[in-house]
């Protein structure tokens, strides 16, 4: 017989296999270290106003309503805006005036899965939209913050094919 021969050495491969197998019935490091990711890449979309696309301003009367609220934005005489309160104006994003939204952003990383989100009641009309406040009267725009970039996606895949196949993360 000639010709090219080639062994295999079944006993090898299958125990690569099994230990692929076997690291993919427990995920939570993976999830944990996508956890922290997602915690990075959803605080840049509050710095960013939204991404990819920018959520719609803030109304005026919303502006008007928190500047006059803050005693240090106006001169003592005469009623003018101070420096800070300029400053503060033109600055400001929607979502970010106490931060604490931004801030509440966690997730819980299990063996098959993670939940990443918030536990503030009010999250919800921000992230999707409706009607809020006093009768349902105002309408407040979506302005999702919970978004998934695609290169988030593609760091899970790289994160997880790297796992299985090492045993190892990025």
């Amino acid at each position: 017989m000639s010709g090219v021969a080639v062994k295999v050495l079944a006993a090898d491969v299958l125990a690569r296999l099994q230990g692929m197998e076997e690291r993919g019935y427990n995920l939570s490091g993976v999830f944990r270290n996508f956890g922290e990711y997602m915690k990075g890449s959803i605080e840049q979309n509050f710095a960013a106003g939204g991404r990819p696309e920018r959520w719609q301003p803030l109304k005026m009367a919303t502006m008007v309503a928190w500047h006059t609220g803050k005693k240090s934005y106006w001169n003592k005489s005469g009623g003018a805006m101070t420096a800070k309160g300029k400053a503060a104006w033109q600055g400001r994003l929607p979502l970010t005036d106490t931060a604490r939204l931004r801030r509440s952003i966690n997730y819980i990383a299990a063996a098959r899965g993670i939940n990443i989100g918030t536990n503030l009641i009010y999250a919800g009309i921000h992230q999707f939209g409706g009607q809020a406040g006093r009768g349902h009267k105002t309408t407040i725009p979506a302005r999702p913050y919970l978004l998934f970039q695609d290169a988030d996606i593609d760091y899970f895949e790289r994160l997880l094919l790297e796992f299985i196949i090492t045993r190892r993360m990025l």
